[in-house]
């Protein structure tokens, strides 16, 4: 019963001008963990996204997304509670070509979660590296 509904990950991409792309994407999943009381909960992220290329060689990445992760009744002890998390993500990244559609990219984003369960609360940043097929 948990698991019904559409799943799915999907993100749409339309070049405006040659160095000029805005993006939209959405994911609804189940997804499983290891660090909460439940082995698993449903994901719904929608987000938005641009990318310029100022020069050949160099693009420039911004993504927004902002979502939900519903958890289910736990036990425990008390009464049962529904775990819901709700969180914004920003992100940017340089890419530079190394071929001619393969880059490589520095990403920074920050995340930002809000639950309804005491002390679950929390902000951070990531730093990383991407190899991309489609510089």
């Amino acid at each position: 019963m948990d698991y019904q509904g559409p799943v799915g990950d999907s993100q749409v991409s339309v070049r405006l001008a040659k160095p000029f792309v805005i993006r939209g994407s959405y994911v609804r999943d189940v997804r499983f963990s290891l660090w909460y009381d439940n082995p698993y909960y449903l994901e719904s992220r929608p987000g938005l996204g641009v990318s310029v290329y100022p020069v050949r060689f160099l693009r420039l990445d911004y993504d927004y997304s902002q979502g939900r992760n519903e958890y289910p009744e736990v036990g425990g002890g008390g009464p049962d509670v529904k775990r819901l998390d709700v969180y914004t993500i920003h992100a940017a990244a340089i890419y530079f070509r190394i071929k001619k559609n393969v880059g490589l990219g520095f990403i920074a984003s920050w995340w930002a979660r809000n639950s309804n369960l005491d002390a679950e609360d929390d902000k951070r940043t990531f730093f990383g590296l991407n190899l991309t097929y489609e510089f």
